[in-house]
């Protein structure tokens, strides 16, 4: 996959989840769960540090 595929996927799932939360079908966590799946499955450049935040969340809990 090409970045600007990436980036492409990254407006769909982000489109998708807005209107998820606008429909009231999904909560606001749901919404970052989906967001932060979007991260780890394209793994843009912001998605590592996405990566790295949620790693060290995980280590302190």
């Amino acid at each position: 996959m090409s970045q600007n595929q990436i980036y492409l996927f990254e407006i769909f799932l982000w489109v998708v989840s807005i209107m998820l939360v606008r429909g009231n079908d999904v909560r606001g966590w749901q919404l970052v769960i989906i967001a932060l799946a979007g991260f780890y499955l394209a793994l843009t450049p912001i998605g590592n540090a996405v990566v790295a935040v949620v790693n060290m969340l995980v280590m302190m809990a």
